[in-house]
């Protein structure tokens, strides 16, 4: 009920009613007027449909079909679906000119003329990087870390790290050569310009990596002085494998593809060869380099690396506590170049030119030659070219005389990415910076936009009747958008006044405060905030759990907060550079504000990251569907509130139903997703799995037992053979546990370990136990004796301390049983005192049934020689090679005890210490010639899996090259 009152003195108090059920009409008297409203006179407009209000969008939508389709489909020759899409285009062209033609019919035509046209797009993009000559097609035909002798022109400016530098070369010639480690950088025998004359030509783009570890070699690249556009030769080694292939691994191959690389190695020589090529773009990237060193003379390494990142894309000299806190928190991505970038350079040059003129092309126009050339300047990485082209949408759209719709927009940077690079729809930057952009546009800011319209209602020409919203709903936007003062000042210009039934909540905030800057708008900013992560997070839960394993409650408010800081560092980093150049004494208040600023993005990370991290494992193959499941819940609850019209005429029509089922298939599959059954991905009942992890030069054994338990021995990691910084910095280098173990853990479903076993204090045995503990809950550690000064065995010792973990010192007689599975440790003997060498490492050994597995760690030949003599049972099926393969273990005589019929060897393809020694390998051969021998860096993971009698093993390669 509505009160109305006259505004004049002879008008009198009346009351506003439905006529009838259906609130279809009002009817309004007071004395000398009458006046009714029908929803028949005004019908309130309703929201436009997806295909006239964002075309493109859809059409984006129909694209990645056929994109999606043609990558799950056998290959097919580009030719077929160019024949497909031609014919359909024919029919399509012919049909529309008949009389009895119909407009759905003809648009269900031109959709699946689109679809074809995404997969003809898609085929055609994999027969371009298939050609014969291209380098990713002749590295099949190669052994794995072949040298190989190239020679290409140099794409840009070499880009500096950290102990190395990396840069892009156009391949022009391959041929297998030799490697010699010994020799200096640039020293190229005349043997090296003879073969060179018999190399096959190829073409192709590389990334290459050299180390500049010796001060002689630092010191001969900066003689070098290379420059974009020469030709230079180098000897190298290539892969697009990656070095670590387990279950879960991200596949590197497709990460260079996105790329638009062939191949990623490392130099061992490099030269310039006769002949030039002109450059492109190469001033701007030579001021980007300038610009690097500057900071770095002129700001601490943390800061000078931050600085790097966010103002010149390059996230090469990041510290690791600080890109720690970064990813607790959910904004690493903002260390890099991003969208706001773009929007903040697009902004701020829209602003001066429209001090400067009033022509709307030329603003635009100097818009776009900024945007696009902070894009060369920052280098075109993917990311980089995307926000680019999303700034010259909106700018070519807007000269049209027209304001754009978001969704449009969205959609036409989606359709120029997709069919410039079809296999953009696999990149996960793609997927994460349009699912967010979608999460904002079609989620956010239109249930935002109703619940304002519910809030702010007042009985209009065009609204007269009540929102159609549950009573929570109602309640709720009106304490947020309700403004009780304005629409009191609007009652007293009006003739006739009434009062509406709110909720008191709204007078209530609005009260505290003086004007604009009150309570409710506060509120409201919160709630915009909070809406907008929760629709972000909700929305992207898939792609987060696959590529990162994350869950960041915090981490959409933290990136708006930051966002909003790092404005501020580009604003005071470019008054920085300008003040530097004009006014070089005037420059300490702009560097003081540089490091505040990043000061403050840094605190917003590490608050960020205490409101909570959680690790969640992630699925594959055919689990995927549980989040189809979960994205099919999405976009049935976005469609029902699409259709919600709250303003509308009665009677109204809710999506009850589809609302209702979106709902129930996220919690369901949403579950499913942050908390997976383990039992789904465990091993068959009865049976035991045993994995030796692929960590290079270390050693991983992960045991998944018939009762369910996990023991993982031994955790991998990398040896740092540098000395510490005086300035405690660290470079960002994504850690073995995190990047590789719990990686696979994960993807077996594993999210807590019953127990650990750290065979001996080396870093390559235990180095990543410390970051496993942070992502992966472990219950209980057993390790050796060890001296308490090592400082790998007090890190490791400190880790489990932080996390609370109870440790045990075992040694040679020490049982445990896990059912029916024994394990015992045979090494070192009780009561012997640590000797800091190989020779304390534990040797454990897994009995199941008829089946047996000893695994040796790391000892050498006078501890087998006492196990022999000992007579330790070391009779085995699967024997780890003692210190992965070295000529200083695994003699004759414990080869011969073992009896094993499968020898692992966990080593990288390339070793730095050779291993496995070729002596030890034929040793192995010579006296087991019936066992097969496993190789972590050749055949990835290696898992056995036994019931007691039977024993299977397979490879995660599953065909060596």
């Amino acid at each position: 009920m509505i009160n109305l009152t006259g505004a004049h003195g002879a008008c009198r108090t009346t009351q506003l009613k439905p006529r009838g059920d259906n609130f279809s009409n009002f009817r309004m008297e007071t004395k000398g007027m009458v006046a009714t409203m029908s929803s028949n006179s005004f019908p309130p407009p309703g929201p436009p449909s997806l295909l006239i209000r964002a075309p493109l969008l859809v059409a984006a939508g129909w694209f990645s079909l056929g994109v999606f389709g043609e990558a799950g489909l056998p290959h097919t020759p580009p030719w077929l679906w160019g024949c497909g899409l031609a014919g359909l285009w024919l029919y399509w062209a012919v049909y529309r000119r008949r009389i009895t033609f119909q407009p759905m019919a003809g648009l269900r035509l031109a959709a699946l003329c689109i679809v074809l046209g995404g997969a003809w797009g898609a085929s055609l993009e994999r027969y371009r990087r298939e050609l014969p000559d291209r380098v990713r097609v002749r590295l099949r035909t190669l052994a794995p870390e072949t040298p190989l002798l190239i020679t290409g022109y140099l794409a840009d400016w070499p880009e500096p790290a950290v102990g190395r530098v990396t840069f892009d070369l156009e391949v022009m010639t391959l041929l297998p050569g030799e490697s010699d480690q010994n020799r200096s950088l640039s020293n190229h025998s005349a043997s090296w310009t003879a073969n060179q004359a018999a190399a096959e030509p190829v073409s192709g783009r590389v990334r290459l990596t050299l180390p500049l570890t010796r001060p002689e070699h630092l010191l001969e690249w900066e003689r070098l002085a290379f420059e974009p556009g020469e030709l230079l030769g180098a000897t190298v080694t290539l892969n697009r494998q990656g070095r670590y292939r387990n279950p879960g691994s991200h596949a590197v191959g497709d990460y260079l593809d996105w790329r638009g690389y062939d191949a990623q190695g490392s130099v061992i020589t490099v030269t310039r060869r006769p002949g030039v090529r002109a450059g492109h773009g190469a001033w701007l990237r030579k001021l980007r380099r300038y610009a690097i060193h500057q900071v770095q003379r002129d700001f601490d390494a943390r800061t000078s690396g931050l600085l790097a990142g966010v103002v010149f894309g390059s996230d090469r000299f990041l510290d690791a506590t600080w890109a720690a806190a970064f990813r607790q928190s959910g904004t690493f991505h903002l260390l890099v170049i991003s969208g706001s970038h773009f929007a903040l350079v697009a902004g701020l040059v829209t602003w001066l030119l429209s001090r400067m003129t009033r022509h709307r092309w030329l603003a635009s126009l100097g818009v776009l030659l900024a945007v696009w050339s902070y894009a060369i300047l920052v280098g075109l990485e993917p990311p980089v070219w995307r926000a680019a082209v999303a700034v010259s949408v909106w700018q070519v759209t807007r000269l049209a005389y027209r304001e754009p719709d978001w969704l449009n927009v969205f959609g036409a940077c989606a359709c120029v990415l997709l069919v410039v690079q079809p296999s953009n729809l696999f990149a996960p930057s793609f997927q994460l910076t349009f699912g967010a952009v979608l999460a904002l546009v079609g989620v956010a800011a239109p249930l935002y936009a109703r619940l304002r319209a519910i809030g702010a209602w007042r009985p209009t020409r065009i609204t007269p009747y009540p929102p159609h919203a549950p009573w929570v709903v109602r309640r709720f936007a009106e304490a947020l958008f309700w403004q009780e003062s304005e629409f009191q000042k609007q009652m007293r210009r009006e003739p006739v006044t009434y009062r509406l039934d709110k909720s008191p909540w709204a007078r209530r905030l609005e009260r505290v405060g003086r004007g604009a800057w009150n309570l409710q708008t506060g509120v409201r900013w919160v709630f915009g905030l909070l809406l907008a992560s929760a629709c972000i997070q909700v929305l992207l839960l898939p792609i987060n759990l696959s590529y990162f394993n994350r869950i960041t409650p915090g981490g959409g408010v933290a990136t708006l907060a930051a966002e909003l800081l790092l404005t501020v560092v580009l604003l005071a980093t470019l008054g920085y550079f300008l003040v530097l150049g004009l006014f070089p004494l005037a420059v300490a208040p702009f560097k003081w504000l540089v490091a505040s600023s990043v000061q403050w993005v840094v605190w917003v990370a590490e608050v960020g990251s205490q409101w909570g991290s959680w690790r969640i494992p992630h699925w594959e193959g055919w689990g995927v569907g549980i989040y189809v499941g979960f994205a099919f819940g999405c976009f049935l609850v976005v469609r029902s509130l699409h259709h919600w019209r709250p303003l509308a005429a009665p009677p109204v029509r809710p999506q009850v139903r589809p609302m209702v089922a979106g709902i129930l298939l996220c919690i369901a599959f949403g579950w499913l997703s942050v908390s997976p059954p383990r039992a789904w991905r465990a091993p068959l009942p009865g049976w035991l799995r045993v994995t030796f992890l692929d960590v290079g030069q270390g050693d991983c054994i992960l045991l998944e037992f018939p009762t369910g338990e996990t023991l993982l021995v031994d955790s991998g990691g990398r040896v740092d053979y540098g000395p510490p910084r005086p300035d405690a910095f660290r470079e960002d280098v994504v850690d073995l546990g995190e990047r590789v173990v719990a990686r696979c853990l994960w993807a077996r479903g594993i999210a807590r370990l019953d127990a650990i076993v750290a065979t001996h204090p080396d870093a390559d045995h235990v180095g990543s136990f410390g970051v496993l503990a942070d992502s992966i809950s472990i219950g209980q550690a057993w390790h050796g004796v060890a001296r308490p000064e090592d400082t790998v065995f007090r890190r490791f010792i400190q880790g489990l301390e932080r996390h609370g973990i109870p440790r045990q010192v075992v040694h040679a007689g020490r049982e445990a049983r896990l059912g029916d599975v024994k394990l015992t440790f045979l090494w070192p003997p009780a009561g012997a005192p640590p000797t800091g060498t190989n020779d304390d490492s534990l040797v454990l050994r897994v009995d199941y049934g008829g089946r047996s597995l000893l695994l040796t760690g790391d000892i050498e030949a006078a501890s087998e020689r006492q196990l022999v003599t000992r007579g330790a049972q070391l009779a085995c099926d699967v024997v780890k090679a003692p210190h992965h393969g070295s000529r200083s273990s695994s003699s004759a005589d414990f080869i011969a005890a073992t009896q094993a019929s499968h020898i692992v060897f966990s080593a990288p393809r390339q070793s730095p210490f050779g291993h496995p020694h070729v002596e030890v390998v034929n040793r192995y051969a010579s006296v087991l010639p019936r066992a097969g021998q496993w190789h972590t860096g050749r055949d990835g993971a290696v898992t056995f899996e036994t019931d007691g009698q039977v024993l299977r093993v397979y490879s995660h390669v599953p065909e060596n090259p």
